[in-house]
């Protein structure tokens, strides 16, 4: 009986061609697929640090009018979240009334309308004006002398219409001002990039200073990180406009398999800045 099989030379061939072939395919799925590991970590990148971008943005939407800041080198920019606005009463229409007195430390006061998710512990603020003394919302507000120039009094109880709150001195009288309008806000919030560990950070849950801080202060948390470059600008003449711009930019930088990559992020957030 005749055996047949394959010889070793032609078991040669055979490997020789299907590495050849092999070669040649590789050569065209390599570079797709490189391609797409590249895109894919891009594309993540982008879509974190997107997404921090607009949280930044909607949060600063809701800033109390005039406390958006940046720091001078430009890595930072800081402002007050507002959490409701309300019109206080001027004066006594019917008995039990109670209008907003500037003219002594008036610890209660009635608004107009009824606003929602105000608590003790928040603050309240008229006219503010930003570094404008009597209007600034950053200025000092824990003793008599520092709150005859401070426009903010904490918070202590909230009813439909009422608000109380702590006060030592009578407002500034730079504060009675149409349109006669109070925010109640939040301790201030920053956002701070830091080029050399490549991280964008949110501070919160830290107090009120007179200039913007100068160390990273109360509750950090990550938004993004593989940050090379990060700038905050704001017009300094935005109280004059009763508007004001905010550009943030941010440049990124991730290791891919084509190499490094950079993508470069611009958002602008319009600020309201009617007091």
């Amino acid at each position: 009986m005749q055996q047949r099989g394959f010889t070793l030379f032609e078991s040669i061939i055979v490997i020789v061609i299907t590495g050849i072939l092999a070669g040649m395919v590789s050569i065209f799925i390599f570079s797709p697929v490189q391609s797409f590991f590249s895109t894919s970590a891009r594309t993540e990148l982008v879509d974190a640090s997107d997404n921090a971008l607009r949280l930044m943005s909607r949060e600063m939407r809701k800033a109390l009018p005039n406390s958006v800041r940046v720091r001078a080198d430009g890595l930072g920019i800081e402002f007050v979240p507002t959490v409701a606005g309300a019109r206080y009463r001027t004066e006594v229409s019917t008995v039990g009334d109670d209008p907003l007195l500037f003219s002594q430390a008036d610890t209660s006061f009635d608004v107009f309308g009824t606003p929602v998710n105000v608590v003790a512990g928040n603050w309240a603020v008229v006219y503010n004006l930003g570094a404008v003394v009597g209007s600034n919302v950053y200025a000092a507000s824990s003793s008599a002398s520092e709150q005859s120039l401070s426009n903010r009094r904490q918070i202590t109880g909230t009813t439909a219409t009422r608000w109380t709150i702590t006060s030592l001195a009578p407002y500034p009288d730079i504060a009675y001002t149409p349109p006669y309008r109070v925010y109640a806000v939040e301790t201030p919030v920053s956002y701070i990039c830091n080029p050399a560990t490549g991280t964008l950070m949110r501070m919160s849950n830290y107090g009120f200073s007179a200039s913007f801080p100068a160390a990273t202060l109360g509750t950090s948390t990550l938004l993004a990180s593989g940050i090379t470059a990060c700038t905050f600008t704001y017009d300094a003449n935005a109280v004059a406009q009763r508007s004001g711009l905010v550009l943030i930019r941010v440049i990124m930088q991730i290791a891919t398999p084509k190499g490094p990559d950079t993508a470069t992020l611009v958002h602008h957030v319009h600020v309201d800045n009617l007091p």
